[in-house]
């Protein structure tokens, strides 16, 4: 832009410059909360695990570390980083990470002889899998993708109301006709006298 005495005016230059470094920002701002939604969500509780694993029909997926391993440490920060992981783990499994100093009881239960270990536990209590040592985010992508899926959730306490589809005819046909079948060799045996008071 060019001023009135012939010279370059600054503020054109100045605006750019302001709008660009507002971009800039902006989508930093984007990726950061972007990679913050995406981090992997760990619960410290194993019962609280456990019952978010009940209500959603989830596997819940114990990674047992300690501060004071390399190894753990170093998978953390390579494994655990990469997408197809995160995204993986929020899609089946209710992650939960074990401190093996902070909870040795609990991780005597389950038996680890070596850090880290990555437990698969089912919502019934079942282990499903157990992954011992440092994994590569490829190597540890490929077993949890190899597993079967958890069980559905189980269903919600009964309400009062009997479910949409125990409406519709169909479905309670074949109980009425069993029910009816049952009546009549009943009435067949009471009539042949084969039934005693």
């Amino acid at each position: 832009m060019v001023c009135s005495n012939g010279r370059r005016c600054g503020r054109g230059i100045a605006a750019a410059f302001a709008l660009w470094i507002a971009v800039g920002v902006t989508n930093a701002l984007a990726a950061e909360m972007t990679e913050k939604d995406a981090e992997i969500r760990w619960e410290t509780s194993y019962k609280a695990a456990v019952t978010e694993a009940q209500k959603t029909g989830k596997s819940v997926y114990v990674h047992v570390s300690a501060t004071w391993c390399g190894a753990c440490q170093s998978m953390k920060a390579q494994a655990f980083t990469a997408p197809e992981v995160r995204k993986l783990l929020a899609a089946g499994f209710v992650p939960c990470l074990l401190d093996a100093d902070a909870q040795p009881a609990l991780v005597a239960k389950f038996q680890v002889e070596a850090y880290p270990t990555g437990i698969v536990v089912s919502p019934e209590l079942i282990i499903r899998k157990r992954i011992t040592g440092v994994k590569s985010a490829g190597d540890l992508q490929a077993i949890l993708a190899g597993l079967p899926p958890a069980k559905p959730a189980p269903m919600a306490v009964a309400s009062a109301e009997p479910p949409a589809s125990a409406l519709i005819p169909e479905n309670w046909a074949p109980t009425r006709f069993a029910a009816l079948t049952l009546v009549a060799r009943l009435k067949q045996r009471a009539s042949a006298g084969l039934l005693h008071n």
